[in-house]
């Protein structure tokens, strides 16, 4: 478990990160604060791994704060100001996010924090949910359940044997989130192999849903199907 901090004092921008760390797994958030001296008393006490932080703040600014630090934790600088992003990466930050934040691009900044941290979690974390946002609501997908994905225009269906969403989303966004086993097939359709009942050189079927295999796409299938 990936125990959380946030230091932030503009409260929609709390609430999005609290959003955001409760909805993916293996994270825990420990305290959200609104300025630096509340989280240095947080970070007395040893139980944080990893810590938000905004710059622009009350008082301390968050770079400073970090540098005021003997035993920083890893940081994720989370600020609407792209002036700081050379400097944050000077102080070894994990990551410099842009607000408002993405849901994708928090969870590419947890698989980077996951990624330099390997060796001192018990095990590699293995995905289990696929977060997608459909109007206000965030829904999550069981990775194991979800049959295909579908483009749409401007946006893309989720489908599942039993439900499907549609989801503001590029067909980049979705194939750079889903984890291995996940494979584009064609420009307008990526799959779940673990579902796929037959395999053609010009097709797959899964259930009874046929899906085109593009020429493009055709030697990411073979190394899944075999020759075709």
């Amino acid at each position: 478990m990936i125990n959380c901090l946030i230091v932030e004092d503009e409260p929609l921008a709390q609430e999005l990160l609290q959003r955001y760390i409760n909805a993916t797994d293996g994270l825990h958030l420990v305290a959200t604060c609104d300025n630096t001296s509340a989280a240095q008393t947080i970070l007395s006490a040893g139980n944080t791994d990893l810590v938000f932080l905004d710059i622009k703040m009350p008082g301390m600014n968050g770079m400073d704060f970090l540098k005021s630090l003997p035993h920083p934790p890893p940081v994720i600088f989370t600020t609407a100001y792209p002036d700081y992003a050379v400097e944050s990466y000077e102080l070894l930050a994990v990551d410099y996010l842009l607000k408002p934040v993405t849901f994708q691009r928090f969870t590419r900044a947890m698989e980077k924090f996951r990624k330099e941290n390997a060796k001192e979690e018990p095990g590699p974390v293995k995905p289990e949910w696929f977060y997608i946002r459909v109007g206000a609501e965030l829904v999550r997908v069981k990775l194991d359940e979800l049959l295909y994905v579908e483009a749409k225009k401007d946006y893309v269906q989720v489908l599942t044997r039993q439900q499907s969403w549609l989801t503001h989303m590029t067909m980049k966004a979705v194939e750079e989130s889903l984890p291995a086993g996940f494979i584009r097939v064609h420009r307008s359709f990526i799959i779940n192999a673990a579902h796929v009942n037959s395999w053609a050189r010009k097709s797959v079927q899964i259930g009874e849903k046929e899906i085109p295999v593009s020429e493009s796409y055709r030697k990411t299938v073979e190394k899944y199907s075999g020759k075709l």
